[in-house]
């Protein structure tokens, strides 16, 4: 008789426990069904300024985030624009405090499950490093290397990557000189970056047979401001062929008013003097060849340049 009392008190039990289980798997699935947008933070009410209320998106961006829900990751219009938001508004911080909400968000990411960290570094090489996406960015990609080679739950062949690219972005940062080099022009004469004399310098590494070069090309040739400031010996553009088959160089013309050479020694690839991971490469340089912008756009130049000279 206790036999069969026990028997119906465990399967009364069990019938519960099941019962709760399903109960709480289909709430689950409830929940991650009728997420339709990123779960942003939400302001306390006592955060009044703007600057305030930016700080504390940054800093609290993925607290409500799951992501222990690797489901989430084939959400792009939830995972993925939530991170294009995310840096987007980074800027809006300080460096410091960017650097800090990048490291918290592959933190929580890399403790949560290693699918989705693979999924975050992979959206930060998709929008912060790669040279076609128009959130590049350079110093927050150097924070996310730096997460990856300071891990010691990654391993040291996985971080292997990592530290070249680390090793690559550390070079001709804002404020520091840029890496000095020789360069030869038509006609055999040579000449150093570091001793053209200019307020500033446009360096711009290009190719003959490649489509944007020619945009680029043509955009600071005509653009009123630049011609003005190469005009009145304020700024000087220095155009670098890099690679190593003359014959297109040779063909190809370009404005007499600027400096216009080749790498003969090819010292620049060899020694990876800068990172010419795509072609065209800009960068703008004050009159000491420190680098006021780094792999930029001809558009951001020029529109530093406007902004910044009268």
């Amino acid at each position: 008789m206790k036999t069969t009392i026990y028997k119906v008190l465990f399967i009364s039990l069990f019938v519960i426990y099941i019962t709760s289980c399903i109960g709480l798997a289909d709430k689950q699935a409830e929940t991650k069904s009728v997420l339709t947008s990123f779960p942003m933070p939400e302001i306390p009410s006592f955060i009044s300024s703007p600057e305030d209320q930016t700080e504390y998106i940054v800093s609290h961006y993925w607290d409500r985030f799951d992501f222990s829900d690797t489901t989430l990751i084939s959400l792009a219009d939830i995972t993925e624009q939530g991170f294009v938001d995310f840096v987007t508004i980074l800027p809006s911080v300080s460096n410091g405090q960017a650097n800090e909400a990048i490291n918290s968000m592959l933190s929580k990411s890399h403790i949560a499950d290693s699918i989705m960290f693979s999924h975050f570094t992979g959206l930060a090489d998709k929008y912060l490093y790669d040279p076609n996406s128009p959130f590049r960015n350079e110093e927050y990609y150097i924070a996310v290397l730096d997460y990856i080679m300071s891990s010691p739950k990654i391993s040291e062949t996985d971080k292997l990557r990592s530290i070249h690219l680390f090793d690559i972005a550390m070079k001709n940062r804002h404020g520091e000189i840029a890496s000095d080099f020789k360069y030869n022009i038509k006609g055999g004469r040579s000449g150093t970056l570091s001793k053209l004399k200019s307020e500033y310098t446009i360096l711009f590494f290009n190719n003959p047979d490649c489509g944007d070069c020619a945009r680029v090309k043509s955009y600071l040739a005509t653009s009123p401001k630049i011609v003005e400031l190469v005009s009145n010996k304020d700024l000087t553009i220095l155009s670098i062929y890099p690679d190593e088959d003359l014959k297109s160089w040779m063909d190809e013309e370009y404005p007499e008013s600027w400096v216009n050479g080749y790498d003969l020694s090819q010292e620049i690839n060899s020694n990876k003097l800068y990172d010419l991971k795509a072609i065209p490469t800009l960068y703008l340089l004050d009159k000491d060849k420190r680098v006021i912008l780094k792999d930029s756009s001809v558009e951001h130049i020029y529109e530093w340049l406007n902004k910044n000279i009268i």
